[in-house]
């Protein structure tokens, strides 16, 4: 079945359908109760051969550079999410991306 991740006070939770059915998934089905949306896996690997899941960040080496890009949904597919905002429209690559922490966000002033 599908697979889900939820992060609760920076713990990664993963689960399916049928875990929500366990009454010790409390805590997961209290989060989604409270608005809380659980991230899709997207079946693709990462360079440590873990599940990618939506809104990770990944770095990848691109045109001479490492770039971070943030995986998101988008129109029915898996898309990378550039830091210009620009969604690149084509299919994540098994065992490309390397899960890094979201990047600070510098002060534009």
């Amino acid at each position: 079945g599908m697979m889900f991740r939820v992060k609760i006070h920076k713990n990664s939770f993963y689960f399916n359908l049928q875990d929500l059915l366990n009454p010790g998934n409390m805590n997961i089905k209290e989060w989604i109760q409270n608005g809380g949306i659980p991230d899709l896996c997207t079946y693709v690997e990462s360079k440590n051969e873990n599940y990618l899941y939506q809104n990770d960040f990944v770095k990848f080496y691109y045109k001479g550079a490492d770039v971070i890009c943030k995986i998101i949904f988008h129109e029915g597919m898996f898309c990378l999410q550039w830091p210009d905002k620009y969604i690149n429209q084509f299919r994540l690559h098994e065992k490309k991306y390397e899960v890094v922490d979201e990047p600070i966000q510098k002060n534009k002033k």
